[in-house]
């Protein structure tokens, strides 16, 4: 997933009292404050859950769905999640983690400031990926 910086908030849980943490707060109260991360881990939790339900013939409750408010979030930057390339590119975008490899020995310093022909420089080909990149859809 990306998001191994993560772990240590989950330290002392059961994989089943993980895949419950299936809201917001349950997720800020264990110092995970970031939106897109949240959003990832119960994104996943739920299709875990429903896997597990499938397997067991269980029926579940539904999820938060698209439109339902979503609490109010500080925009606090966790320094560390930031030295983790897969965790920081997806972070930004759920499956950017796949361009961490072409930052490889650099850190998100270099990385926020790249132009579009250092990105080039780096391997990343596709225009649309660049122009993902520098958020410039």
């Amino acid at each position: 997933m990306g998001l191994k910086g993560l772990a240590p908030r989950f330290e002392g849980k059961s994989w089943e009292e993980i895949i419950e943490m299936t809201n917001w707060e349950q997720l800020r109260d264990i110092g995970i404050t970031r939106p897109p991360y949240r959003k990832r881990l119960i994104r996943n939790f739920w299709i875990l859950k429903r896997v597990l339900a499938k397997e067991n013939d269980i029926v579940l409750e539904k999820g938060v769905r698209r439109g339902e408010s979503i609490p109010e979030h500080d925009d606090k930057i966790d320094f560390t999640t930031l030295e983790d390339l897969p965790t920081m590119f997806n972070g930004v975008y759920d499956g950017f983690g796949y361009f961490a490899p072409h930052f490889e020995g650099r850190n998100w310093r270099e990385i926020i400031n790249m132009t579009w022909q250092d990105l080039e420089i780096l391997g990343v080909r596709s225009r649309h990926s660049i122009k993902d990149l520098m958020n410039e859809r």
